[in-house]
């Protein structure tokens, strides 16, 4: 898992090509508080200097208490174009979010936000759809590993590619160990692609 205040890169097949991570990178806030208040807007702010890359940021769900919160400090840092909402269950939160003036993307994680995913689209804000399997696969009591857990999870992946399109979303992009034991980063990003997905946010 991307862990707090560590900058990561959601990796596309296009710029792993050219030899990079590619953009947006994402600081992760969501997990645990700590985050350090204005000494992490001066880090950001100071990263953002340096780079001619955006910032993305992952914060809480909505009903969480901190919610608030990282929406104002998203708001505040110029740096941060785009916020990943976690464990997205609503449009409402998802309308919530677009007042931090950043685009949004609802990361879907439970049974609840698979049966929003329409709603969520059609959000005002939204940009992309995110597929967190693991935390679905766990949500939905499905067997981790087996053939029967990657055929459910293929019918999540082939809505969320429907849905995109429908709405006129950017591809969706999956949240997913960065590396499975029986294929390389290579031929997981390829098999992405060719499913409608446009990259993956690596745990």
């Amino acid at each position: 898992m991307i862990s707090s205040h560590t900058l990561a890169r959601l990796v596309t097949l296009e710029a792993l090509e050219q030899g990079g991570c590619g953009a947006p990178s994402i600081l992760d806030i969501s997990e645990g508080r700590g985050r350090g208040g204005s000494a992490l807007e001066t880090r950001i702010a100071a990263w953002h200097a340096l780079s001619a890359a955006s910032l993305a940021v992952r914060i809480h769900h909505g009903a969480h208490v901190d919610f608030y919160d990282d929406l104002r400090f998203c708001r505040a840092a110029a740096a941060v174009d785009t916020v990943l909402l976690s464990a997205c269950e609503s449009a409402h939160s998802v309308e919530l979010s677009a007042m931090s003036g950043c685009a949004i993307w609802p990361m879907i994680s439970t049974a609840a936000g698979v049966l929003a995913i329409e709603s969520m689209a059609a959000a005002k804000g939204v940009a992309r759809l995110v597929l967190c399997e693991q935390a679905l696969s766990q949500a939905l009591g499905l067997e981790a590993g087996s053939e029967g857990e990657q055929r459910s999870l293929d019918i999540w992946r082939a809505r969320m590619v429907a849905v995109s399109c429908a709405y006129g979303l950017a591809a969706p992009v999956l949240l997913a160990p960065c590396v499975r034991h029986d294929r390389s980063i290579e031929q997981q990003l390829q098999l992405l692609g060719e499913m409608g997905f446009g990259g993956q946010i690596a745990e």
